[in-house]
Protein backbone atom coordinates (compact mmCIF):
# COMPACT_ATOMS: atom_id res chain seq x y z
CA UNK A 1 0.00 0.00 0.00
CA UNK A 2 2.83 2.41 0.78
CA UNK A 3 4.42 1.71 -2.59
CA UNK A 4 1.12 2.32 -4.35
CA UNK A 5 0.59 5.60 -2.48
CA UNK A 6 4.11 6.71 -3.32
CA UNK A 7 3.71 5.89 -6.99
CA UNK A 8 0.38 7.70 -7.28
CA UNK A 9 1.69 10.73 -5.39
CA UNK A 10 4.72 10.84 -7.70
CA UNK A 11 2.44 10.66 -10.72
CA UNK A 12 0.28 13.47 -9.40
CA UNK A 13 3.38 15.55 -8.66
CA UNK A 14 4.38 15.35 -12.34
CA UNK A 15 1.04 16.92 -13.28
CA UNK A 16 1.48 19.86 -10.89
CA UNK A 17 3.18 22.13 -13.43
CA UNK A 18 0.64 21.54 -16.22
CA UNK A 19 -2.13 24.01 -16.97
CA UNK A 20 -5.26 22.15 -15.84
CA UNK A 21 -8.85 23.28 -15.30
CA UNK A 22 -9.79 24.46 -11.80
CA UNK A 23 -12.07 21.47 -11.17
CA UNK A 24 -9.27 19.08 -12.07
CA UNK A 25 -6.84 20.90 -9.79
CA UNK A 26 -9.36 20.76 -6.92
CA UNK A 27 -9.83 17.02 -7.44
CA UNK A 28 -6.05 16.61 -7.51
CA UNK A 29 -5.66 18.47 -4.23
CA UNK A 30 -8.30 16.23 -2.64
CA UNK A 31 -6.59 13.13 -4.01
CA UNK A 32 -3.17 14.21 -2.71
CA UNK A 33 -4.67 15.00 0.69
CA UNK A 34 -6.42 11.62 0.90
CA UNK A 35 -3.34 9.70 -0.25
CA UNK A 36 -1.11 11.64 2.13
CA UNK A 37 -3.43 10.85 5.04
CA UNK A 38 -3.50 7.18 4.01
CA UNK A 39 0.30 7.07 3.87
CA UNK A 40 0.56 8.63 7.35
CA UNK A 41 -1.95 6.13 8.76
CA UNK A 42 -0.09 3.23 7.17
CA UNK A 43 3.20 4.42 8.62
CA UNK A 44 1.63 4.76 12.07
CA UNK A 45 0.34 1.20 11.85
CA UNK A 46 3.67 -0.37 10.92
CA UNK A 47 5.69 1.71 13.41
CA UNK A 48 7.18 -0.53 16.13
CA UNK A 49 6.20 -0.08 19.76
CA UNK A 50 9.49 0.25 21.62
CA UNK A 51 8.53 1.67 25.00
CA UNK A 52 6.66 0.60 28.10
CA UNK A 53 5.89 -2.84 29.51
CA UNK A 54 4.02 -4.02 26.46
CA UNK A 55 4.34 -7.82 26.30
CA UNK A 56 4.18 -7.68 22.49
CA UNK A 57 7.17 -5.36 22.08
CA UNK A 58 10.73 -6.25 21.15
CA UNK A 59 12.34 -4.73 24.29
CA UNK A 60 10.14 -6.91 26.50
CA UNK A 61 11.23 -10.10 24.74
CA UNK A 62 14.87 -8.97 24.68
CA UNK A 63 14.90 -8.64 28.50
CA UNK A 64 13.67 -12.19 29.10
CA UNK A 65 16.21 -14.70 30.42
CA UNK A 66 16.67 -18.35 29.43
CA UNK A 67 13.90 -19.59 31.71
CA UNK A 68 11.45 -17.29 29.90
CA UNK A 69 10.41 -15.50 33.05
CA UNK A 70 9.43 -11.87 33.07
CA UNK A 71 12.20 -9.37 33.88
CA UNK A 72 12.28 -7.88 37.34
Amino acid sequence: MLAFNGAVLAGLATLADHDLPALTKAAGVLAVTALGAAAVLLLLVVRPRLGGDDRASFPYWARLDETRSAPA
